[in-house]
Formats: structure tokens, sequence, C-alpha cells
């Protein structure tokens, strides 16, 4: 999003929210507005970009970034996850979720306490398949924290989804 400052200097706003930031994004999205100072704080501490651009900014502009940053979110979440994403320069491919072993799901359950763990046991770095960056998946999960939120959400959606019908399968089994 492109905004003009009252400084007439033209940024470019990203979307992205780091996974990291997810806990304050939660929050931001609940915030009451009327404590604008707390909020532009958060906003802030979400988007890595200085308090005093958004205290430079018109409040309309402020409030459309802000609305348009979560349309994004919720726009995108519940796409299927990508096959990769791009983190540092580097590039982590997608594991077959639909062929996965036990153990994964032994380590799923450990994904409701860390975000980002759920993208570290879910992507693992391309090019590369018996080194030291892919079998240490709390490495990874460092990394991870660096991921866009949206990567997170369409992930936890994914499983969530296929939690839901296999409950259901379960149900229907029974009767």
């Amino acid at each position: 999003m492109k905004i003009k400052t009252k400084r007439t200097k033209t940024v470019i706003l990203s979307y992205k929210i780091k996974l990291k930031h997810f806990d304050d994004f939660i929050r931001l999205c609940n915030w009451d507005k009327n404590d604008l100072d707390g909020f532009i704080e958060l906003l802030s501490k979400c988007c890595e970009v200085e308090k005093d651009f958004f205290y430079n900014l018109s409040f309309s502009d402020l409030m459309r970034f802000v609305n348009e940053l979560i349309d994004y979110v919720n726009k995108n979440m519940n796409n299927h996850p990508k096959k990769a994403i791009k983190i540092n320069d580097r590039y982590y491919k997608l594991i077959d979720l639909l062929n996965l072993q036990v153990a994964f799901y032994v380590d799923f359950d450990l994904v409701e306490k860390t975000p980002s763990y759920l993208l570290a046991l879910c992507y693992t770095e391309t090019g590369t398949y018996t080194d030291e960056r892919n079998s240490n998946v709390d490495d990874r999960e460092k990394v991870m924290k660096e991921a866009d939120v949206v990567d997170y959400m369409q992930l936890a959606n994914f499983f969530l989804t296929w939690k839901n019908f296999l409950e259901k399968a379960k149900e229907m089994l029974k009767k």
C-alpha cells in the first residue's frame, strides 16, 4: 500500500506480519481503537515500522491501512498452504500433507503452544534432505518466526479442516 505522509514522503507498507508477532496481531485485531497510543504501539510492533510514521499519517490513512491489512489476512488465510515459502533468502518446500507418518501427529500436538513449530514441521529447506538444517526441527522453528502469519494460518486451517473431517467421519462410522 502506498501512503503519502504529512511530509509529502511516499512510503510503501507491506501487509506481511511476521509470525513472531502473531499474538500481537491477534490483539491488534481486537484492540479498542479509542486507545490510539496503545493501538499505534501495537501496530508499530506488528509491522516493524517506527511509531512516528503512523503518527504522521492522517487518521483515515491509518485506519485504511489497518483495515486492508486485516482484510488481506482474512482473505488469504483460507487458501491452500503454499507449496514453497521464502524466508531470509532461503526457500522451504511443503511436505506431502496427505501422506504423513504417525509420528507427525504426535508432534502436531505441540503446535498449539508455538505457531512457528507448525511451519517448521511442514516446510523443509529446498535442495537439502539430510543435512543438519533439515534434521533439526528446533533450528528451523527459529527461522520460521520470520515467516508470514498468513503462511501459518493457511496450514492451521488445513489441519483444523482435516481434523473436523476426520471427527465427522468417525461419527458417521459409529452410526
